[in-house]
């Protein structure tokens, strides 16, 4: 799974998480209305509750309501049908923490004074993820774990993705986005080799180095996508080849290898500078083979 759908996939989940917390505030908002029209019950209601006073072993409801002494509601527990909440209430009577079990999926939610969530958990069967949103409700930072690993992705005001990390069997890997959200630059290390992409604002790879068992590359592609420079340092040496729009090779400067047409490997060192042909024959080298 890749960077763009994991984050694609915990934004789906944060907006099932916030349906689920409405619809528990709707249904324990039912559960306040009956508890009031109970206690509106007068003398027979009241007579039930003397009843009921002293040590009880067990107790079954499937709305309960907790006030203060200032008769104000802090505590709200209901059943519904997806399953079993919780929400926890302020003095002024706004939610600022939420509990809930929906299709065997827990979920804890946290509020700010003003009732926005800024701080939601859930565990899904793909794994558990986390999201921290600003005070305007938008979602600036996730992290999930999933059977791929860990991963990590930061947003902008706009809600935007900005900066991407995760931890695959392959290795860690980094993607920064621009506010288009076109990736622009990539790092990872692949099998111990690490990494590094640079991409244009049409997604296009423009530049790439990379830190191989045999040495060091550097790699420069027209808007194409086509190569164009290559640099790279082996045991062999230093080299440079630079080639034409087709991808062909033009120039070689420096040490390479060349195989001939009879299977022999030729080392050609430092100082060698080798000119091609369209059709990618040689056409001029110094000092020659």
């Amino acid at each position: 799974m890749t960077l763009d759908e994991r984050l694609d996939r915990l934004e789906r989940d944060l907006e099932r998480a916030r349906r689920r917390f409405r619809w528990s505030a709707i249904v324990t908002g039912v559960a306040v209305v009956a508890l009031a029209a109970w206690l509106l019950a007068g003398p027979k209601g009241y007579a039930a509750t003397e009843k009921m006073r002293g040590t009880l072993e067990e107790v079954r409801t499937r709305r309960l309501v907790i006030e203060d002494e200032a008769g104000k509601d802090r505590v709200w527990m209901v059943v519904t049908k997806d399953g079993p909440a919780l929400d926890l209430r302020d003095e002024a009577g706004t939610v600022r923490a939420a509990m809930t079990v929906t299709n065997d999926e827990p979920g804890l939610g946290l509020f700010d004074e003003a009732g926005t969530v800024r701080a939601w958990m859930d565990v899904t069967k793909d794994g558990p993820w986390l999201a921290l949103s600003d005070e305007g409700g938008t979602v600036r930072a996730r992290m999930d774990v999933t059977n791929d690993g860990p991963g990590l992705a930061l947003r902008d005001e706009a809600g935007r993705n900005r900066a991407g990390m995760v931890v695959t069997k392959d290795g860690p890997a980094l993607g920064l986005y621009d506010a288009a959200g076109k990736v622009r630059a990539a790092m990872g290390v692949t099998n111990d080799e690490p990494m590094l992409a640079l991409f244009d604002a049409a997604g296009e790879v423009r530049a790439g180095i990379e830190v191989a068992k045999d040495g060091a590359g550097l790699a420069l592609y027209d808007e194409a996508g086509k190569g164009r420079a290559r640099m790279n340092v082996t045991k062999d040496g230093a080299g440079l080849q630079l080639a034409d729009g087709t991808g062909t090779d033009r120039l070689a400067l420096g040490a390479s290898a060349t195989e001939t047409p009879a299977g022999k490997t030729i080392r050609l060192p430092e100082s060698t500078i080798t000119l091609f042909g369209p059709d990618g024959k040689v056409v001029w080298q110094v000092p020659r083979d």
